[in-house]
C-alpha cells in the first residue's frame, strides 16, 4: 500500500510517533482510499551536526527557496515548448493547504541546498520530509481530503523531491504509482479544470510511463480518460497527447505477452491455447504498430513548423558526442544529431521512439514486419541523437521529461559499447548541472522490462 510506504519513509519521526501510526491501514476510515502498492526499502536518515531549521527560517528566505524551485521545475515557457505550469499554479494555492505549504517548503529547501551545494540547507529539508509523508498519509485516509487538489499536488511534489534526492531505489516509483492511483480514485471528471487538469494533462507522460513499467492494463486507456479531461477546453490536445492515446494501449499487450509466457512455463498448456493467445498478441502488435506509423505520417512528417532535421555532430565542451555502430560494417561512427523546431516535438519524438521500443520487446511475429534488433537499435539511437538539443535547450528541469526515454534507450544497447558510455556521461552531466540525483543513479527503477540491466 502506498500509505504503508509513506509510513516506512518517515525516518525522522520519533519512536512514539511511529508506534502511534503503526495501525494506519487497519484503522482506515470508511470511504478512504487504499493505495495497493509494494512498500519501499527502508533507509537511514543522514546524520547532521549542523542543520538550518526550516521552522526558524524567515518567511522571505523560504519564499526565495520556493521561487527557485518553481523556476526550475515549472519554468515559464511558450505553448510550443509544452506546458510546464502545473507546479507553478500549485504554488499559488499553497497558502490554502498546510500540507501543500509544508511540502513546498521541504522540497524547495532541499533542492536549493543541493543546487548551491550547502548541505546544511539541504538537510533542513530532508529532516522534515518524514513529517510531510506522515501528514500526506493522514490525508489519503480521509474521504474528502484524498480527493483534494492539494493532496494530488503534494504527491507530485514528492516525485520532484525524489528526482533530486532519490532517498531509495523504490521511492520515486512508489510516489508515481501513488499519484496514478490517486488520479484513478478522483475520476476523470475531477481533472477537467484548473490545477487538477494541469497536474493530470501536463504530467500525463509520467502516468502512462508508470503503466508501461507495471506492464498491466491501465484505466488511462479507457474512453473517458482519453476524452473527459479535455472536454471543457481548459487545454487542447496536441501532438504529444495524440501519441499518448496510442502508447497507453501498450501495457495491455505487455500483459498479454507476460500471460502467454506464464502459460508456456506452466507445464500444462495445450497447443490450441498457445495458438489462440499468440495470434491475439500478434494481431494486437500489428494493429498498434501500424497506428504508430500512421501517427508519425499525420503528425510529424506534416508538422506545421517542420519535422526534425539532421545536422553534423561537432565536438564541443557542453555535451558528449554520441557514437554508435554502423550496422552494415560494425564500425564505430559519429551519426548526425537531430535538431527540432521546438521542445514539444523533441519530447514527443523521444516518447515515440520509446513507445515503439517497448512494444517491440513483445513483437515475436514470424514475418518481415517484426521490429527486430536492427530497428530497435535505430530507435534507441534516435533518442540519443535528440538528447543534446533537448537538454541544452530545455529550461530548468524540464529535462526530467526525458528520464524514461533515456532509461529505455540504455536497455537497447550492449554493455561496454560507445552507446552506453554516451548515456552514462549524459546521466552524470545532468546530475551535476541540474542537481538531479535520479539521473546519477542510472534510473533502474524506470525499467519497463523484467531483469533490467544493473544501474550505471
Amino acid at each position: 500500500m502506498y500509505a504503508a510506504f509513506l509510513h516506512q519513509r518517515s525516518p525522522d519521526e520519533s519512536n512514539d510517533d511511529i508506534s502511534r501510526d503503526n495501525d494506519y491501514c487497519a484503522s482506515r476510515g470508511s470511504g478512504g482510499f487504499d493505495f495497493s502498492r509494494s512498500p519501499s526499502e527502508s533507509s537511514d536518515d543522514s546524520s547532521s551536526s549542523s542543520i538550518i531549521s526550516i521552522n526558524n527560517t524567515s518567511r522571505p528566505m523560504l519564499d526565495v527557496f520556493i521561487e527557485r524551485f518553481v523556476d526550475a521545475f515549472s519554468p515559464e515557457v511558450d505553448i510550443k515548448s509544452g506546458q510546464a505550469g502545473a507546479l507553478r499554479r500549485a504554488a499559488e494555492i499553497r497558502m490554502f493547504s498546510p500540507l501543500l505549504m509544508d511540502a513546498f517548503e521541504v522540497v524547495s529547501a532541499t533542492f536549493f541546498g543541493r543546487s548551491i551545494q550547502d548541505p546544511r540547507i539541504e538537510r533542513s529539508g530532508t529532516q522534515l520530509y518524514g513529517r510531510v509523508l506522515r501528514n500526506l498519509q493522514n490525508a489519503l485516509f480521509d474521504p474528502e481530503r484524498s480527493k483534494a487538489e492539494s493532496t494530488l499536488a503534494t504527491v507530485i511534489l514528492l516525485m520532484a523531491f525524489e528526482s533530486v534526492e532519490r532517498t531509495s531505489q523504490a521511492s520515486l516509483q512508489a510516489h508515481i504509482y501513488g499519484a496514478v492511483r490517486l488520479i484513478e480514485h478522483r475520476g476523470p471528471e475531477n481533472h477537467i479544470h484548473g490545477v487538477e487538469h494541469l497536474l493530470f494533462a501536463e504530467l500525463r507522460p509520467y502516468w502512462v510511463g508508470a503503466a508501461l513499467v507495471s506492464r498491466q492494463p491501465s484505466f488511462l486507456a479507457e474512453e473517458d480518460w482519453i476524452n473527459v479531461p479535455w472536454s471543457a477546453g481548459t487545454t487542447k490536445k496536441d501532438i504529444l497527447h495524440y501519441l499518448l492515446d496510442l502508447t497507453v494501449e501498450v501495457p495491455s499487450l505487455l500483459a498479454e505477452y507476460d500471460a502467454l509466457e506464464a502459460t508456456r512455463q506452466s507445464g500444462v498448456p495445450t497447443a490450441h491455447e498457445i495458438t489462440v493467445k499468440q495470434a491475439a498478441l500478434w494481431n494486437g502488435v500489428t494493429n498498434l504498430t501500424c497506428r504508430f506509423l500512421q501517427w508519425k505520417i499525420d503528425w510529424v512528417d506534416a508538422y506545421p513548423d517542420g519535422p526534425p532535421k539532421e545536422v553534423p555532430a561537432e565536438p564541443n565542451d557542453q555535451f558528449p558526442i554520441f557514437r554508435c555502430r554502423d550496422l552494415r560494417t560494425g564500425a564505430v561512427i559519429t551519426p548526425t544529431k537531430f535538431v527540432y523546431p521546438n521542445l514539444r516535438l523533441a519530447q514527443t519524438m523521444c516518447l515515440y521512439y520509446t513507445s515503439r521500443l517497448i512494444l517491440s520487446t513483445v513483437d515475436t511475429r514470424p514475418d518481415d514486419d517484426r521490429v527486430g534488433p536492427a530497428q530497435q537499435y535505430v530507435l534507441g539511437c534516435g533518442i540519443c541523437r535528440t538528447l543534446e538539443w533537448y537538454i541544452l535547450t530545455a529550461p530548468g528541469n524540464m529535462i526530467n521529461r526525458l528520464a524514461f526515454p533515456v532509461r529505455v534507450a540504455w536497455e537497447v544497447f550492449p554493455d561496454g559499447g560507445p552507446e552506453r558510455r554516451f548515456i552514462y556521461d549524459v546521466l552524470k552531466l545532468v546530475e551535476k548541472r541540474h542537481s538531479l540525483g535520479l539521473w546519477g543513479s542510472g534510473m533502474s527503477e524506470l525499467s519497463p522490462r523484467a531483469g533490467s540491466p544493473p544501474k550505471v
